[in-house]
């Protein structure tokens, strides 16, 4: 009998969009779960990760409550700093490509406050297009508006689009344009990460 050979695909995750999402659920994703359930119906050659990280100047405006000049402070920027590092060195190991950006703070005068700003849309974008001619099938975990012309693209592409998002976080227009769907919400049973 023929074995019909699974749809090459890469996964696309926009890590910086979902993380407050994480905070509604009360979990996180385990990344060898999430590739294991995608690995059911896809040959998954590739996983990229895009993530910010805290600048000292990001890090210590955002902090009202720490000195930037005080060494235990800056002690705990460097502690902070190390177990994130600390997470990106498991996900290579685990095969992922992390793509880290650093977090910027932007003052907001109407606010009176900082506010943090890192967006990783162009270059997850141009690792998409770029990697076209590798996949069949690209898989984005990011429920962001600003994806909806790179999934019509691909799709134009003659490639499937996949979409797993947080349902409070889901761009409306962005689930309409996928070809397939999904909310992470109801995936905790396969998907959750639990401390040993």
């Amino acid at each position: 009998m023929e074995v019909i050979p699974k749809p090459k695909a890469i996964i696309f995750i926009d890590y910086s969009n979902l993380h407050y999402g994480f905070g509604i659920l009360g979990w996180d994703i385990d990344y060898t779960k999430l590739r294991q359930y995608f690995t059911r119906d896809y040959d998954v050659i590739d996983l990229y990760y895009y993530v910010g990280e805290h600048s000292f100047k990001s890090y210590f405006d955002t902090h009202k409550d720490l000195d930037r000049k005080n060494a235990l402070h800056i002690l705990q920027f460097s502690k902070d700093r190390k177990a994130k590092r600390e997470v990106f060195k498991s996900l290579k190991r685990k095969g992922y490509k992390v793509r880290v950006k650093q977090i910027a703070s932007v003052y907001d005068k109407t606010e009176g406050a900082y506010k943090l700003k890192c967006n990783s849309d162009v270059e997850l974008t141009i690792d998409a297009i770029d990697r076209t001619a590798h996949y069949d099938a690209f898989i984005l975990l990011s429920g962001d508006a600003d994806f909806v012309k790179l999934v019509q693209y691909l799709k134009e592409k003659g490639k499937k689009t996949v979409v797993m998002a947080i349902r409070e976080h889901f761009s409306s227009n962005l689930r309409t344009v996928a070809n397939q769907t999904f909310n992470i919400n109801g995936l905790r049973g396969e998907l959750e990460y639990i401390k040993r």
